[in-house]
């Protein structure tokens, strides 16, 4: 009797193989034997076994798009230290994490001195933008401005092809800058004292076009 059940897991695990739902190959005996002794309902069980499937293609398709922006790693919004800049507004940051901006095209500016965690900010917008399913791309400011001289021959249908056009979000840091941006009439923008100085603005961008998230130092 359990040998025959075994094969019957095995031949199951086969087809969900061949499927291509290989997570939830993997999770079919713990889930299948958990529901036996919870005495899960059918229908519940194959949700289960769906769920497994989506989180580990959803886990996946994080890791490699985050692999293939060039994010710094270890910079989360959740590792920021909202301590150490008190003068941010944590409501404003938890808006931006839901990347309506983004759907609408906004331009996101974060201005300050070194050292008040502008890159932190960006590069864990950047992450959530990844958790969303937007594709993303981090550059530096003198690494991008290579790639745009060094295409700046090809033609417009090429030229979309690039990441730094066809991702949805791309984070841009500026090394170097003069003056405070100026932000359009619809944008909004705080400014925050010395020691937690990192100013924003979000401007609204040209319409159909891509969400820019940009940080400069004054």
């Amino acid at each position: 009797m359990n040998a025959k059940r075994k094969l019957d897991i095995d031949a199951t695990r086969e087809r969900l193989t061949a499927l291509g739902l290989i997570h939830a190959a993997e999770q079919l005996e713990p889930l299948l034997s958990e529901a036996v002794k919870a005495e899960t309902a059918p229908h519940a069980f194959v949700d289960q076994l769906l769920e497994a499937e989506y989180l580990g293609r959803e886990t996946r398709r994080v890791r490699t798009a985050l692999r293939l922006s060039s994010l710094p790693s270890g910079l989360t919004l959740a590792d920021f230290d909202f301590a150490f800049q008190p003068a941010i507004e944590r409501s404003r940051i938890d808006t931006l994490a839901t990347c309506a901006y983004i759907r609408a095209a906004e331009t996101v500016l974060i201005q300050g001195p070194p050292g008040v965690g502008k890159s932190h900010l960006a590069v864990g917008l950047g992450v959530k933008a990844v958790e969303h399913g937007f594709s993303a791309q981090f550059y530096r400011f003198d690494e991008l401005k290579l790639a745009l001289k060094g295409d700046a021959h090809l033609p417009p249908a090429r030229l979309r092809r690039r990441k730094y056009l066809n991702a949805a979000l791309s984070a841009k840091r500026a090394i170097a800058g003069s003056g405070r941006a100026r932000p359009s009439s619809r944008a909004t923008s705080c400014s925050l004292p010395r020691r937690s100085s990192t100013s924003w603005a979000s401007s609204r961008s040209a319409p159909g076009s891509r969400a820019v998230l940009r940080q400069k130092r004054p």
